[in-house]
């Protein structure tokens, strides 16, 4: 299988694939925690769900950012953590 995954925060909105399914969000940032809204998904059936489920999980829940770097950043939250690196 060969996914694209991404996140992108753009004004207040975050936008996500971790698997088949697009998700999308309205979000605020008060320090270094982002607290998303409701989360909106689509709803295809894909063969492997599990990356797809963490990373919503997380998403799911306030989360802490740290960053590593100008490229890497880690959101953290009581579900998990997600790694991301700067394209």
């Amino acid at each position: 299988r060969n996914y694209n995954y991404w996140m992108e925060f753009d004004g207040g909105r975050l936008s996500a694939k971790f698997g088949c399914n697009s998700i999308g969000a309205g979000y605020t940032q008060t320090g270094s925690t982002i607290d998303a809204g409701a989360v909106m998904s689509t709803r295809m059936a894909c063969s492997d769900m599990a990356f797809e489920n963490e990373g919503l999980a997380v998403v799911n829940q306030p989360m802490q950012v740290s960053a590593q770097g100008p490229t890497r950043m880690t959101l953290t939250s009581s579900a998990g953590s997600i790694e991301l690196l700067r394209r």
